[in-house]
């Protein structure tokens, strides 16, 4: 009989937690999850509410549902309401983590188990009834030295295929900025050719004018960085970074190269400290702005960068999340507040920038550390089109 099937399905198995290394059947009624005794699987946690989360099947799906609880359910690092699971799904509530290892309320289907299994083997979604005879040592030492040898032979083919061929010498390969100049070049002054081999959108970075063809390979790479960092465009110099850290080797070069590096990651991090200021409203409605969108938010969950909250839809409630770097310039500078540090300077930098006021730019600017003369400089080309007061 069907339910007599299910009782053997191992549908969870929890990885991390108070139940961790325990796996559960989910009945075909469902299975209750929270601290309260009256729920089918009662998790000590005290970041579990007390009714949490419920599994539940759904035209034979596994499925998983929030009941409100306060800190949400998530599915794959998602908060959820309801959500259809498929095997290898990770679902966290609380410090417990579930992986889900079959979703239907059935086994396998009969093609899919002739096709994975052997004939008299018993079926891989179901719980084992005894223990697995264990490999003879033979079986074992045969399969690790068969493992030593395909991986030696693959290093060696590996290693073949680089050599270069007989007679001809082994390709130079550049050392220092200062051995690529048509690379560094094109990367520092926004050569067109450059910008379609990123493969990414146009960056509002003026090209360095002919006259400053003078200034040193570093000096190039941090005109270029601030123009990139004031654009926001953060993934992106970073590969640049990479780009050049791949041909600088001496110490002086690696050392500039993993300063600027850390200072790119600080400036894109400070947006975290406007997602934790926004996070401490939590509970309360709020005025933002995304875009040219007024948006009523009721916040709920912050992760990182991005808030999670319900805006007022003519459906009714609707839970949406918001990546802060997508909030207009003028609510980011309200909630970062005054700068604490040089990067978020340059962070405000690049805000007061999309304001239009390059005086408060300027400003922040010389605050903005070690790219503060290269931010003056990008600054300075940039037309003035209006003023205004920093928050």
């Amino acid at each position: 009989m069907p339910a007599e099937k299910n009782t053997t399905i191992v549908h969870l198995v929890i990885e991390a937690g108070p139940l961790k290394g325990q796996r559960h059947t989910v009945p075909q009624a469902g299975l209750q999850l929270g601290r309260d005794r009256t729920n089918e699987l009662l998790i000590l946690d005290d970041m579990l509410s007390r009714t949490h989360s419920r599994f539940f099947f759904r035209a034979n799906r596994l499925w998983v549902s929030d009941l409100k609880s306060a800190n949400g359910t998530e599915v794959n690092g998602l908060f959820v309401d309801n959500q259809a699971l498929s095997p290898g799904d990770i679902v966290v509530i609380g410090s417990t983590r579930i992986r889900v290892r079959h979703n239907g309320l059935e086994g396998i289907p009969g093609f899919w188990a002739r096709l994975f299994r052997r004939r008299g083997a018993p079926d891989p979604s179901l719980v084992p009834t005894s223990t697995p005879a264990a490999s003879s040592p033979r079986m074992t030492f045969l399969r690790n030295v068969a493992c030593v040898v395909l991986v030696a032979w693959w290093l060696f083919l590996a290693y073949s295929l680089c050599l270069p061929p007989p007679g001809q010498p082994a390709p130079q390969v550049p050392v220092t900025v200062e051995d690529a100049p048509a690379e560094a070049e094109r990367l520092s002054t926004g050569d067109p050719r450059t910008l379609a081999e990123d493969n990414s959108a146009e960056v509002d970075f003026a090209p360095i004018e002919p006259d400053t063809a003078s200034l040193s390979p570093m000096h190039k790479i941090r005109n270029r960085i601030a123009g990139l960092l004031l654009a926001e465009e953060y993934d992106r110099a970073a590969a640049v970074l990479t780009r050049y850290g791949a041909a600088a080797v001496t110490p002086q070069e690696r050392a500039d190269l993993i300063s600027l590096r850390q200072y790119t990651a600080a400036v894109q991090a400070a947006n975290v400290r406007i997602a934790e200021a926004i996070g401490a409203e939590a509970g309360h409605l709020i005025q933002l702005r995304r875009g040219n969108t007024n948006l009523a938010f009721r916040v709920m969950v912050v992760a990182g960068s991005r808030i999670q909250g319900t805006i007022t839809a003519p459906s009714g409630e609707k839970s949406i999340v918001i990546d802060v770097t997508k909030l207009h310039p003028d609510d980011r500078l309200l909630w970062l507040g005054t700068p604490q540090t040089p990067e978020e300077n340059a962070l405000c930098c690049a805000l007061a920038r999309k304001q239009g006021s390059i005086a408060n730019a300027e400003r922040y600017a010389r605050n903005a550390g070690v790219l503060a003369d290269a931010y003056a400089e990008s600054l300075a080309k940039t037309p003035a089109s209006a003023t205004g007061v920093a928050p």
